[in-house]
């Protein structure tokens, strides 16, 4: 009894036991979440990149329509000039191509090409070093030209973008000759190196 007239309650506190089953059940649900939201994690980094190379494709598809001449979308390294060598991680840029040659020069850095077609985009690169983005086989593994009416003729191809995980977790987008943008799916020929 206390000085009230009331009972004295038990004090509520944690066992021994109680405790070292909680913190059991803590390492299971930790176990079994950690790999699942990493998973998530680069998942949703895969899906970014991907997005971000289809709107480079769309805008440089919409610009052949718009201004009515050939856009390059093509890999460089520097942000200023074409790159045949590589894969597509490394960055790209998008240009009018005034000459038809399919190459850029941008020395001084003033957004214009030595042929004087004009720079519309430069992505300087994925900055995740897992994520590879291959072009495949053929012209799309270097670039990829849409006429003026948006076609992308000899330029068909899938883009593969991969992590460490390989083909399962892939994404790819496929580029089909009439310049029509669409993500990769199950019968596609995604290629993980």
């Amino acid at each position: 009894m206390n000085d009230r007239g009331g009972i004295v309650g038990k004090e509520a506190a944690f066992t021994l036991i109680e405790l070292l089953i909680s913190i059991a059940v803590l390492i299971v649900l930790l176990t079994v979440g950690i790999p699942t939201l990493v998973d998530l994690t680069r998942d949703n980094r895969l899906i970014a990149v991907n997005n971000t190379l289809n709107a480079a494709l769309q805008l440089a598809r919409s610009e052949a329509i718009k201004q009515q001449r050939d856009v390059v979308l093509c890999k460089s390294d520097d942000g200023s000039k074409c790159v045949t060598t590589g894969t597509w991680d490394q960055g790209w840029i998008v240009f009018h191509d005034h000459d038809g040659d399919r190459q850029c020069d941008d020395p001084d850095g003033d957004l214009i090409c030595a042929d004087g077609g004009r720079i519309v985009l430069i992505h300087n690169g994925i900055k995740t070093p897992e994520i590879v983005i291959s072009g495949g086989h053929g012209n799309t593994g270097k670039r990829v030209v849409f006429t003026r009416t948006g076609f992308a003729i000899g330029y068909a191809g899938t883009f593969s973008i991969c992590d460490s995980r390989g083909v399962a977790a892939a994404r790819g987008l496929v580029l089909s000759m009439i310049g029509r943008i669409r993500q990769a799916g199950s019968g596609d020929n995604i290629n993980c190196p």
